[in-house]
């Protein structure tokens, strides 16, 4: 099943990276949003594996973004 990510807005978007993060890494890691939702300082969430942190800042651009 693909995913229309141009129209999905980004909402959904958000909620599908949390799933794949929690699913990727919460079997051995701890897996929290910052602030609940939206993250703070460019953090939207954090996956600690031990003492490994691994920092998420999700974007959503659904017409992408120009490389200029």
């Amino acid at each position: 099943m693909a995913i229309e990510w141009k129209q999905i807005g980004r909402e959904k978007f958000e909620r599908i990276v949390e799933a794949l993060l929690y699913r990727t890494y919460s079997f051995n890691s701890e897996v929290r949003a910052v602030d609940g939702r939206g993250g703070d300082s460019g953090i939207d969430f954090l996956v600690k594996q031990g003492q490994r942190l691994r920092i998420f800042q999700l974007k959503y651009f659904p017409e992408g973004f120009s490389s200029e």
